[in-house]
């Protein structure tokens, strides 16, 4: 195994396009990347928080505290061990012992996602779970050579995506209540922000993306150390490589690049001024971010 091959993580709130992202980073010969592996997410538990009802909202933020503190002693139950590995089929078997402590977790499965990076001839494996997000005090402890990309859309479309996604696929029904959708991308938002000050962390929007690909391409590809290659060019990449069978709201990020806005179809005028007064805009430092060149 190379032991120089990088780690990389793509996070944002979900609907925000990482699908798409990563389908055009991956076109670059020396990045390896698999389907959705929600690791730390099964692993740890404590970012898993939804609006609920006041008494389920109670309960929830009673197990976030104890999955919060269970990480952060270290150790975590047998079954959210057995659970995070038996979800990412490629890599099950590097799993460690379950007594094994999240220190040794997270290693052995950076170690097991550079094994199957190397065995495809790549250098840099990226590995793209928008809800890890929420677990980057996580990587930034265990894994502190990893570099995060956030992926951040405007909040409006975000909003529309969850809530169309969810009249057509089950897993998604929990934002047929548009305040859950709201809620989720000022979570996102709020998170992103939190990192401002770390070099290892990159902002790319959405919006540039599509109008100046390649442009904003290269300016990933620099942050990871990259050389810059012709997306258009480099060839396809086979989407089932990147999508499970069981997720068919991604199949979009096959299609060519375009901006696929919802909002003002989704919602009528009174709905469109209610989600606008309560989505949190990105600041001028997040915006600043998107816009600044690597190396800082």
């Amino acid at each position: 195994m190379n032991a120089a091959i990088g780690q990389v993580f793509l996070v944002g709130c979900p609907r925000s396009g990482t699908t798409l992202l990563q389908r055009l980073l991956s076109t670059h010969p020396d990045i390896v990347s698999l389907p959705e592996t929600h690791f730390l997410q099964r692993l740890l538990r404590y970012g898993d928080r939804h609006r609920e009802s006041a008494r389920a909202w109670r309960w929830k933020q009673l197990h976030g505290v104890r999955h919060a503190l269970q990480a952060w002693l270290g150790w975590v139950p047998g079954g959210q061990v057995r659970r995070a590995w038996a979800g990412v089929p490629e890599l099950a078997a590097a799993s460690p012992s379950a007594f094994a402590p999240v220190s040794a977790q997270l290693q052995a499965f950076a170690d097991a996602m550079a094994a199957h990076c190397d065995g495809s001839g790549g250098q840099l494996w990226l590995e793209k779970t928008p809800d890890h997000l929420f677990y980057l005090r996580s990587v930034s402890k265990h894994l502190p050579d990893a570099r995060v990309i956030h992926l951040l859309r405007d909040g409006e479309e975000v909003v529309a995506s969850l809530h169309a996604a969810a009249a057509r696929y089950r897993p998604w029904h929990v934002y047929a209540d548009v305040d859950r959708a709201i809620d989720r991308w000022n979570r996102a938002v709020v998170e992103s922000g939190a990192w401002l000050h770390d070099r290892r962390h990159l902002w790319v929007r959405y919006e540039q993306l599509i109008a100046q690909p390649q442009q904003e391409l290269a300016r990933i590809f620099a942050f990871l150390g990259c050389d810059v290659v012709d997306c258009a060019t480099a060839g396809s990449v086979d989407l089932s490589v990147l999508v499970r069978s069981d997720e068919p709201w991604k199949q979009g990020a096959g299609e060519a690049l375009h901006d696929r806005r919802k909002f003002q179809l989704c919602f009528d005028a009174a709905r469109r001024a209610y989600i606008r007064a309560r989505l949190i805009p990105l600041s001028d430092d997040l915006l600043a971010a998107t816009r600044r060149p690597f190396p800082y």
